[in-house]
C-alpha cells in the first residue's frame, strides 16, 4: 500500500512542478500537457479509496486488486 501513495504523489508532484507558472527548477513545461498526470492521479486516488471500505475495524485492507 505504501508504494501506491508514493506513485500518487509523485503523479500530483509531477503536476504542480509542470504546471508552476514560476518554474522554479528550470524550464520544466510540457508541450501540449493536458493535465494526463493529475488524471492519473486521481484515477488511482478513487482506486485505492476501496481499500478503506473495512467497516469492522476501520483500518485499510492490506490489499487491494486494482
Amino acid at each position: 500500500m505504501n508504494i501506491n501513495f508514493r506513485i500518487l504523489g509523485s503523479l500530483i508532484s509531477t503536476h504542480l512542478i509542470v504546471t508552476d507558472p514560476k518554474q522554479p527548477f528550470g524550464d520544466m513545461k510540457l508541450e501540449n500537457y493536458k493535465n494526463e498526470f493529475l488524471n492519473l492521479a486521481n484515477d488511482l486516488g478513487v482506486r485505492l479509496l476501496s481499500a478503506f471500505d473495512n467497516q469492522k475495524t476501520h483500518l485499510p485492507y492490506p490489499r487491494v486488486s486494482i
